[in-house]
């Protein structure tokens, strides 16, 4: 894995905004990258700032379980 300054995050409007987007897709897909977001990180709240690790480590097990065509969506 690609090494991150441990005090990088990312604004939580980034994820809320991945987890509408993936609605467009299926809202089956929507539920699972919300559920990965929710181990991952704890949840996905526009109001706060998570991680840069953990949205990536988020962002690879999104492609574990839907493949790497899910995630060019």
């Amino acid at each position: 894995m690609t090494e991150y300054d441990p005090d990088a995050e990312g604004n939580g409007e980034y994820i809320v905004a991945v987890v509408r987007s993936a609605g467009a897709v299926s809202s089956v897909f929507q539920r699972k990258v919300k559920a990965v977001f929710e181990q991952e990180l704890g949840g996905a709240s526009a109001d706060e700032w998570y991680s840069v690790a953990d949205i990536a480590a988020a962002f690879d097990e999104i492609e574990r379980r839907a493949g790497r065509d899910a995630m060019e969506w």
